[in-house]
This record gives C-alpha cells, structure tokens and sequence, in this order.
C-alpha cells in the first residue's frame, strides 16, 4: 500500500472514531441509565412485596390471639345422672 492511501484510511478512522463516539457514548450511558433503574425497580418491588407480607402475617397473628372471657367456668367432679 502506498503513503497516500494509508493516510486516506487513517481519516477515514478517525472520521468514523469523531462520528460514532457520541451515539456508542449514548448507548453506553443508556444501558447504564437502565441497570440503575433495573436495580431500583426491583428494590421498590421487593419492598412492597415484603410490607404486603408483614401485613398479612401480622393480620393473621391477629386473628388467632384468644381473648380469656372473664366468666366463670363450672367444675363438675362426677358426671351427672
């Protein structure tokens, strides 16, 4: 290959380098943009998952808790007739 072509393809890398930097930039920084709202959606969710299952087990602990009457209770010793 002679000089002239050499150097012919060297602005023509550095011209594609200058042209697409700035869209392989975006798309980079897009993706990274994404990662971050991936990581924080699945955050919100997990968060909203575990107060809806707190908020199950404790309505259902609630549910089972006996309440003691205060009425008196008969003691038989012998069964009746």
């Amino acid at each position: 290959m002679s000089s002239d072509s050499l150097k012919l393809a060297g602005v023509g890398a550095v011209a594609c380098v200058a042209c697409c930097a700035g869209p392989l930039l975006g798309l980079l920084a897009a993706v990274g943009i994404a990662t971050v709202l991936g990581y924080v959606l699945f955050g919100l969710v997990a968060i909203a998952v575990g107060t809806a299952l707190v908020a199950l087990v404790l309505r259902t602990r609630a549910k089972r808790r006996v309440s003691l009457d205060a009425s008196p209770v008969q003691i038989i010793d012998r069964p009746p007739r």
